[in-house]
């Protein structure tokens, strides 16, 4: 009843703010399962999804680039428009960043891949019973898709409770959840649209879970290979944490180790399939792909890891708009929990998520954007986030007992959770990016991410309620146009 309870404290929490973070990373995983519910297909089309494309029209022998006007979510709405596409005055251009061509001729698959869509479909599912058509409804799918985030951070937090609790007092094992739930970007970000990281956050803690309890319970090694296998198909960097946690199972279990290979085969295998059917190869990953183009239209070139390791490692650790130690202070005391980790075996099963994080954040340090684009903090990093809250779990004690520790503690908790309020309530992607038009990327503006005065959280915080406005009008928008 109480693990209940935290859970419905953290989805409220995460739902209150009424709306959501538009964004063009969130829209594959949104529209996913609307495919495969109502089309029964894992990919996309320019006459079914025309605003996931770029369009040019003929008119009197001039181009022109337009948005295509779309009804009930299909190609196209209106007579001019119909009589347009049918004469082959409206042409397809290309397709946006967001999908990639497959081998199958007009069919388009996410560069995220299929892991988060796939994970909301129940929610989508009961959106279609109570309410019908899907493709027709955006402001339907767009709050579906939060719901489902929503749904799934919070599961997170539920798990990361039930694993503290096996170590601590209920009421410690809350002061983890909430330092986690509340206190990092998994709320400001991960929990306000479907992009890849909800899902993959809880896959990542639910591996976590069954390997606690694989170590008197050998069995569940299966369940944790299957959470590992599961937060690969949300985001593939997470092929890391799998890796780890594999090679400790090999060393530490070895009779039992099969388990864990076993558990993640049918994800692995359902994998490649896909790959195969839609890229002619077992192994493809879309992000890698459009990385170098995206690369070289933000930086000039075209290669992915250019990032000096210090330079990406100040910036999403420190700088004043996008550190984690900025944002998250309360981190700090996580951190320390990896000395406990190391010193003592009581803790031997959460080594290998140690191992993990370093090499996460050495992706995101060396990533040609190491800022992430347009987002609120630090989003490179904060699929890190569970596995640096499960580091809370073997110091907390210390925290709680000892005076000045808890009173740093508490002031770190109420720094972080005031931050993440900002993010979620009065974050909106327009705004503090694009002020005065000095796009963050744009290199030569790139120094307000390092800047006190012109960071993003004294932007927002002092343009609170006109953030709130407009980012409420911007979900609005969305709702109302999937062409945005």
């Amino acid at each position: 009843m109480t693990s209940l309870l935290v859970g419905a404290l953290f989805f409220f929490a995460y739902l209150i703010n009424g709306d959501f973070s538009p964004g063009n990373d969130s829209k594959p995983a949104t529209f996913l399962p609307v495919v495969v519910l109502e089309e029964g297909a894992l990919s996309f089309s320019p006459e079914q999804q025309p605003f996931m494309f770029e369009w040019t029209m003929v008119v009197d022998g001039k181009v022109k680039n337009v948005k295509v006007p779309t009804m009930e979510g299909k190609m196209p709405n209106g007579e001019k428009a119909l009589s347009e596409y049918k004469n082959g005055n409206l042409k397809l251009v290309k397709e946006k960043y967001f999908v990639e061509p497959s081998i199958i001729p007009n069919r388009y698959v996410s560069i995220f891949g299929l892991g988060s869509g796939l994970a909301a479909l129940p929610v989508f599912a009961i959106a279609k019973i109570f309410n019908g058509t899907l493709a027709t409804n955006h402001a339907l799918l767009w709050t579906a898709g939060k719901v489902a985030a929503s749904l799934y951070v919070a599961g997170s937090a539920v798990l990361l409770f039930l694993i503290a609790a096996r170590f601590l007092s209920t009421r410690r094992a809350l002061l983890v959840a909430v330092a986690y739930g509340l206190g990092t970007c998994v709320w400001s970000i991960s929990s306000q649209a479907l992009w890849q990281h909800g899902s993959n956050e809880f896959f990542l803690m639910l591996s976590a879970f069954f390997l606690l309890r694989a170590q008197t319970t050998p069995r569940d090694l299966f369940f944790c290979g299957l959470s590992l296998a599961a937060a690969v198909a949300c985001r593939p960097t997470s092929a890391v944490v799998a890796l780890a946690v594999t090679v400790f199972v090999v060393i530490r279990d070895p009779k039992n180790s099969w388990r864990v290979i076993v558990g993640a085969l049918p994800v692995v295998l359902g994998l490649m399939a896909f790959n195969q059917h839609y890229y002619g190869t077992l192994l493809h990953l879309g992000q890698a792909v459009r990385g170098n183009e995206l690369a070289l239209m933000r930086t000039g070139t075209a290669d992915m890891w250019q990032t000096p390791l210090w330079l990406g490692a100040a910036g999403l650790l420190f700088s004043p708009s996008r550190g984690l130690l900025i944002f998250s202070p309360v981190i700090v005391f996580a951190l320390w929990g990896v000395v406990d980790i190391w010193r003592t075996k009581n803790w031997l099963w959460l080594r290998p998520y140690t191992l993990a994080v370093p090499l996460l954040w050495g992706i995101a340090f060396k990533w040609f954007d190491w800022w992430g684009g347009w987002t609120f903090g630090y989003r490179p990093i904060v699929d890190t986030m569970p596995l640096l809250a499960l580091f809370f779990i073997p110091v907390m004690e210390r925290i709680v007992t000892h005076t000045w520790r808890l009173r740093v503690f508490s002031a770190a908790l109420a720094w972080s959770i005031a931050v993440q309020c900002l993010g979620a309530f009065a974050y909106d992607l327009m705004e503090w990016h694009y002020f005065e038009k000095k796009d963050i990327d744009q290199a030569e503006n790139r120094h307000r991410l390092w800047s006190i005065s012109d960071s993003q959280l004294l932007f927002i915080a002092t343009h609170f309620s006109d953030g709130r406005k407009i980012r409420h009008q911007h979900a609005e928008m969305w709702r109302q146009d999937p062409n945005m």
